[in-house]
């Protein structure tokens, strides 16, 4: 669906605390449209690199292949970006593809979450830092509901806001986690 769900929706603190992405998001490749753009973007490369053999330095334009590749990376991070919307929130964010362990694809998400990419081989421990990630946000930051009787939240100097954690769907439809990279 490639993050239509989340489009148009202003989900903010305790309205939305776990984004959870099931693959990579590309484009059909097939649609008429990406064919178009792709191929558009293989000529003007060719034209650029004839031009910069004749000693004209331009900004380098993206091939069609690095074009298809980077619209899908900008639907997952658009998608991570829904779960944390201020200093004072939390979420954590589920990848759900092996994909999603590799160096290569961690080098196309926000340098905000680099330290916190957790890769995991089994379930349980997921089910175990996921409970201890919200029970201690919660403390941290308590959710504040209109008219409600809890204090606004403390501010904290470091605290680690989110998670990432990556695994792929095994032929049963569970999710099987990868060992670690």
């Amino acid at each position: 669906m490639r993050g239509k769900v989340s489009e148009g929706l202003d989900l903010t603190d305790h309205t939305s605390r776990a984004v959870f992405i099931v693959g990579i998001a590309y484009p059909p490749r097939e649609d008429p449209r990406i064919k178009i753009k792709m191929a558009f973007l293989d000529e003007q490369r060719i034209k650029q690199q004839q031009e910069q053999s004749s000693g004209s330095k331009k900004i380098e334009m993206p091939t069609g292949r690095q074009w298809y590749k980077l619209q899908a990376w900008r639907a997952v991070n658009q998608a991570v970006g829904r779960v944390i919307r201020h200093i004072r929130d939390y979420g954590m964010i589920f990848l759900c593809d092996e994909r999603f362990a590799s160096p290569e694809a961690r080098s196309h998400l926000p340098a905000w979450m680099q330290s916190s990419i957790r890769v995991f081989d089994s379930f349980g421990p997921v089910v175990k830092v996921t409970t201890e990630f919200y029970r201690n946000a919660e403390a941290k930051y308590p959710t504040v509901i209109k008219g409600g009787s809890r204090p606004p939240p403390r501010r904290l100097a470091t605290v680690d806001r989110s998670y990432l954690l990556a695994g792929r769907f095994s032929e049963n439809g569970g999710i099987a986690f990868p060992n670690a990279a």
